[in-house]
């Protein structure tokens, strides 16, 4: 039942056909069928005109469910939306895992790398940064530890300092240190050449591979007033225990970005995420929220 409502998720709003939820599903008609059947009397799905299948309001009510429990769905939804359209480029949120980033929710023009609700990310530098940086300095270094490449005394230090101007400033921007585009294009054609069932492992190393190069900017870095290229700027929201539950991303992907432009997707970002923070009953660590 739910790989049907993943698999009509993921289809355009005209719906599938029962061939073609039958043969997403590796499913025959007649058990697919059966299961449409009994999700339409629920109102999980509908059934089209022209015979397809949708999804139903019956899923509004569980929706609603989830709202109530997980309060940050419904603005997060709002606060993004606002978000992407002060920048004029996509963002999404992720929720910060045991070993990995989620992507939860995303908006506006996100696909440079196919990013889509669900999709993983696992948490090693540079991209657990953020998440990280507010942890105790045992469980940083145990973090450290794990690396999947064993990291070199002055690679630990330097991302010591990193973290410790994440802790500063609430946010982290990244670089990228060849023309966007290119790497964008780089990323596409490796995860193309991937097998589907190919392990996390070889996935992992092929992305890695293709984003050598980028990177958090420094705190001195940032204060050179020279256009820069930048990735992605990227903020934490905070739990109860002052510890970051998700991060919200904003995806410039621009190789040029004026310092005026920067300070105001910086600002607009923070903004997000101190609204998240506050509706999800977190507290930003030795900050007020205002």
């Amino acid at each position: 039942m739910f790989a049907v409502l993943e698999a009509l998720a993921e289809s355009s709003s005209s719906g599938l056909s029962l061939s073609e939820v039958s043969r997403e599903l590796a499913l025959s008609t007649s058990t697919t069928a059966s299961i449409l059947a009994t999700m339409d009397a629920s109102g999980y799905v509908e059934r089209l005109p022209n015979r397809a299948y949708r999804l139903g309001p019956g899923l509004i009510r569980l929706l609603a469910g989830l709202r109530s429990r997980y309060p940050l769905l419904g603005a997060a939804d709002e606060e993004l939306s606002r978000l992407s359209a002060v920048a004029g480029c996509g963002c999404t949120l992720a929720r910060i895992n045991a070993e990995d980033l989620e992507v939860v929710l995303t908006v506006g023009t996100v696909d440079e790398f196919d990013t889509r609700v669900g999709q993983r990310m696992p948490l090693h530098p540079p991209h657990g940064s953020i998440a990280v940086a507010w942890r105790s300095p045992a469980k940083i270094d145990e973090w450290l530890s794990d690396a999947p490449d064993p990291l070199a005394p002055n690679e630990i230090a330097a991302v010591h300092s990193t973290l410790a101007e994440i802790r500063e400033r609430g946010y982290a921007v990244y670089n990228v240190k060849r023309d966007v585009q290119t790497m964008v294009h780089q990323i596409r054609d490796l995860l193309g050449q991937a097998d589907d069932h190919a392990p996390t492992e070889v996935l992992r190393r092929l992305l890695l591979s293709a984003v050598v190069g980028i990177g958090i900017y420094s705190s001195d870095e940032l204060t050179d007033w020279r256009r820069r290229p930048v990735s992605y700027v990227i903020a934490p929201v905070f739990g109860p225990d002052e510890q970051p539950r998700y991060l919200v991303s904003l995806h410039i992907m621009r190789d040029a970005v004026s310092v005026a432009d920067l300070n105001l997707y910086i600002e607009a970002l923070v903004q997000t995420a101190t609204t998240l923070t506050k509706v999800g009953g977190g507290s930003w660590p030795n900050r007020p929220l205002t």
